[in-house]
């Protein structure tokens, strides 16, 4: 405060009004930082994650090995003589994913050129892997540095995946000519889960199903999340952008317990269209219909059916559209 107070001024021209520091001339004035902390920040490299920049205040450190993602429980334990952190994981599909030191090496040397401007600022974090190196210690991007994959693409950028992927996805820098011509997703595009975040601004995973991108937290919160509302409905197990079932080692198990659940919905669906006498309704033989010859398809969308609260299994709860509606009116 006594700094802001006797160093920032603003230009009187109305045409201006800009803020600056009467001692070092920054423009406009560093709010919150005095002049030597604003040197070091604009001297720092940005965090991989987040736009603070890695200072010796907030650096990370440790690696952090295993790891949780952003919203998951993680404990942490001490961190040994490498400063090589331990970390226990509530996402069960994480792996530890080891890294080659020595072939690290190699590429930063052949590639110390790129634009990575990272690469060119000073870290505190130098005997970290790079794809961690420029990463700040806030608890989010703590946990986004534990589980982002710590292999190096053959280009020189950092693989978008996470730790533990039998194979790490294409890169995601635009521009890179290892990019396949069929890849849509770029780094700096926004996950079209969230919209908050880049690509880049955290571990990603490419569906098998469908080849589209997304950040590995947003699908699995998308998934436990499950439905809105009462009614049990399963588009949430689709991808947002092309509607197909999602499918992904990272997610796997998750996708599998609701599919075991939508069997269980679907079956009793069934049950209830051959006891209310409707396998022959017109929606089901009329080939206009989008139900023609799909009777387990219209009796999940004719039928609604909700989670008991006691035994957490699916129960009827009547038809979703009310069949009176063309009745005529009582007088």
């Amino acid at each position: 405060k006594k700094h802001f107070s006797n160093y920032r001024f603003r230009c009187r021209n109305p045409a201006c009004g800009e803020t600056f520091c009467r001692l070092c001339r920054a423009k406009p004035y560093h709010t919150g930082l005095s002049c030597d902390d604003y040197k070091e920040y604009q001297a720092a490299p940005q965090c991989r994650f987040c736009p603070a920049a890695v200072t010796q205040r907030n650096h990370l450190r440790g690696f952090v090995r295993g790891g949780a993602l952003p919203g998951e429980q993680v404990s942490e334990t001490e961190a040994d003589e490498d400063g090589v952190m331990s970390l226990t994981s509530s996402a069960a599909s994480m792996t530890v994913s080891d890294y080659d030191a020595d072939e690290e090496k190699k590429r930063e040397e052949k590639h110390e050129d790129d634009d990575d401007n990272n690469d060119n600022k000073p870290t505190v974090n130098a005997h970290l892997p790079r794809p961690v190196r420029h990463v700040c210690g806030s608890d989010e991007c703590r946990q986004k540095a534990a589980a982002v994959c710590l292999q190096n693409k053959k280009c020189g950028h950092y693989c978008p995946g996470y730790c533990g992927e039998k194979e790490c996805m294409p890169c995601l820098v635009d521009g890179c000519a290892t990019r396949p011509a069929w890849m849509t997703a770029v780094s700096d595009d926004l996950c079209s889960i969230c919209y908050t975040e880049e690509l880049s601004e955290a571990p990603c995973v490419m569906l098998d199903s469908c080849k589209h991108v997304f950040h590995l937290h947003c699908l699995r919160k998308r998934l436990l999340m499950r439905w809105s509302g009462a009614r049990i409905t399963f588009k949430f197990l689709d991808c947002p952008l092309c509607q197909k079932r999602m499918r992904h080692a990272a997610i796997q198990d998750v996708v599998d317990a609701f599919e075991a659940l939508e069997r269980q919905v679907r079956d009793r669906a069934l049950l209830r269209l051959k006891f209310e006498h409707l396998t022959a309704h017109d929606k089901i033989t009329t080939e206009s219909s989008r139900f023609f010859k799909k009777p387990a398809e219209f009796a999940m969308h004719h039928y609604m059916f909700y989670t008991c609260n006691d035994c957490h299994k699916p129960y009827f709860a009547g038809a979703a559209e009310c069949d009176g509606g063309d009745a005529a009116e009582v007088d």
